[in-house]
C-alpha cells in the first residue's frame, strides 16, 4: 500500500497505465487528487485520481526530508537581496528605507 504522505513535490512515481516515471511537481488532496507532474522530456502534464486509483501509483524515489539546518545568516542575506531586488523593479520609494543609496548611471 502507498503510503500517501509520500506524494510530495520532487517525489518519481509511476503513475497508473504508464510505465514511465514522472517527477511530482504539485499534489493537491480532496475526493480527486490533481497531480502537476513533469515527464522524461521536461514537458507538464497534469491528472486528475479518484482515491481509489491512488493505490495504482508506484512509488519510485521519494525526495528527502525536509531539513531545516540552514545558515540564518545566510537566509536572511538572500531575503534581503530578493527584497531590494523587487524593489528596484517596482517600488524606488521602498528603498528609502534601506540603508542603501542608489546611485544613478
Amino acid at each position: 500500500m502507498l503510503d500517501l504522505e509520500r506524494l510530495v513535490k520532487g517525489a518519481q512515481v509511476r503513475l497508473p497505465g504508464d510505465d514511465d516515471v514522472v517527477t511530482l511537481v504539485q499534489v493537491t488532496q480532496g475526493p480527486f487528487w490533481e497531480i502537476v507532474y513533469r515527464d522524461a522530456g521536461g514537458g507538464l502534464d497534469e491528472i486528475t485520481l479518484p482515491e481509489a486509483e491512488l493505490a495504482r501509483i508506484s512509488l519510485v524515489s521519494s525526495a528527502g526530508p525536509v531539513r531545516f539546518g540552514g545558515d540564518a545568516r545566510r537566509f536572511r542575506l538572500g531575503v534581503e537581496a530578493l527584497r531590494i531586488r523587487n524593489m528596484f523593479r517596482h517600488d524606488m520609494a521602498g528603498l528609502a528605507v534601506s540603508n542603501i543609496s542608489p546611485l544613478p548611471y
